[in-house]
């Protein structure tokens, strides 16, 4: 059984789709790495209350996932009513996941240095 079309098709398909927006994208995960190396060599606190951040990030990429959930459908100019079969929702849903839980992790760095340095800050504060 042959693919109709080549993994080397589908990559090129998706880089095609991605690359109006290529530039941002790059420096948003730059900065996102930069920020994840600066957590784990401990400035700004480290990793200190990492859950409180991973909580946190997750309740950001639950909104973006809902709001993405209902402008999915009106940016592509159709309506729910279009929606027909279990494959129309289960993509919709799909769609709505993955923007979640993209937001949630392009926000954990960044999250994670504020609440990390804002528990220093209140430890030091309280020691005196």
């Amino acid at each position: 059984m042959e693919l109709p079309v080549s993994p080397l098709e589908v990559l090129a398909l998706g880089l095609e789709y991605v690359r109006p927006v290529l530039g941002a994208l790059i420096t948003v995960i730059s900065i996102d790495v930069a920020l994840l190396l600066l957590a784990l060599l401990g400035f700004g606190g480290g990793f200190r209350n990492a859950g409180k951040a991973i909580k946190s990030s997750l309740m950001l990429g639950g909104v973006v996932g809902v709001i993405a959930l209902v402008l999915a459908v009106p940016a592509t100019g159709a309506g729910f009513n279009d929606l027909l079969g279990w494959i129309d929702y289960a993509t919709l849903l799909g769609a709505g996941v993955g923007f979640g839980l993209a937001a949630a992790v392009i926000s954990y760095p960044p999250i994670q240095l504020l609440v990390a340095s804002n528990s220093r800050h209140q430890a030091r504060h309280f020691t005196r």
